[in-house]
């Protein structure tokens, strides 16, 4: 694992370690947890972003998806 630092806030920095203690984990491992949960909100948001753009350039509307889920699943069946 590649060791690198971020400068934070002092007080943000106390926040961490009061919340890290509540549960009983490291410092270390609250900033990973918070770090991969963000991205991969960020990740899910670009992924329906997509979706929706998707959708639109098909001219499909939330009405059409369960049509369309049984349409990929019957293809892909064959």
């Amino acid at each position: 694992m590649v060791t690198d630092y971020i400068k934070l806030p002092a007080p943000l920095i106390e926040k961490v370690k009061e919340a890290a203690a509540k549960e009983e984990i490291t410092p270390e491992e609250l900033v990973r947890d918070a770090v991969e949960a963000r991205l991969s909100r960020t990740e899910w948001r670009e992924t329906l972003e997509f979706g929706e753009r998707n959708a639109r350039a098909r001219g499909l509307t939330p009405e059409d998806v369960d049509s369309e889920i049984a349409a990929s699943r019957s293809e892909r069946a064959r």
